[in-house]
């Protein structure tokens, strides 16, 4: 069956367990699980952290990759394992609402009315060629202004991802690429607004979870500037190259 949406999971904690309270909130609060594909993305470096008997949750992949140790790569190698139709780039520190799956499909009708998941034959279920877009949804964060500027938690079709041929800018670290995400999906004239659906963002700038060594890596000052590097050409550019 083809999955309608795949979550991939871009993890650094696994010593201790820092994933699976995201995982669990994502398929327990699904009105259909059984349409999510979940993959759960570990560089090789940090998968001697995860127990040998780590239970295999139904719907559940374990991608592992090599080469450099960040989230957008890490988010990049399950894009390219997944099968599903809309793209979900999850980390840790998310946590969906009740009927997030509903929701968003609702989202997707509205732009293309008429459009519906047939409630038979999703073996080979795809996407209409012409469905690229990227769902804009907020975080609950109190600066709205920030909500808007970027895709904290980027929601994109397939189609858009085959388009793009990423999900998100490899160059990029973690810093500005959820910047790059909205500004290219804007460019490209493709973003559904749905700021009344709030994707919980338990970030630590929020006072929502500890500070850890993940976050530290992410948020170092080389990090920023590798984004500003980035973001900067990418705009020139016309987000094109």
């Amino acid at each position: 069956m083809t999955p309608v949406f795949s979550i991939l999971h871009a993890t650094a904690r696994t010593k201790p367990d820092g994933w699976s309270a995201s995982r669990n909130a994502w398929m327990l609060n699904a009105d259909e699980p059984d349409k999510v594909e979940y993959i759960l993305s570990v560089h090789v470096d940090d998968i001697t952290g995860l127990p040998d008997d780590l239970p295999a949750p139904e719907k559940m992949d374990l991608v592992s990759y090599f080469g450099a140790r960040n989230s957008v790569r890490g988010w990049n190698v399950a894009a390219t394992q997944s099968t599903g139709q809309i793209l979900i780039l999850n980390a840790d520190d998310f946590f969906p609402p009740a009927h997030w799956d509903s929701l968003l499909w609702g989202c997707v009708s509205r732009r293309y009315p008429g459009g519906l998941i047939p409630a038979t034959g999703l073996d080979n279920w795809k996407l209409p060629e012409d469905w690229a877009f990227a769902i804009h949804v907020s975080t609950g964060t109190p600066d709205v202004d920030w909500d808007r500027r970027l895709m904290a938690l980027g929601i994109i079709s397939r189609p858009l991802y085959q388009r793009w041929g990423y999900a998100l800018y490899p160059d990029y670290e973690s810093m500005e690429s959820d910047v790059d995400m909205l500004e290219h999906a804007l460019a490209d004239g493709v973003v559904i607004p749905a700021y009344d659906l709030v994707f919980e963002h338990r970030h630590v700038s929020l006072g929502k979870s500890p500070d850890d060594e993940v976050y530290r890596k992410q948020n170092r000052p080389e990090a920023y500037k590798l984004g500003k590097e980035v973001i900067a050409r990418r705009r020139l550019d016309g987000f094109s190259k």
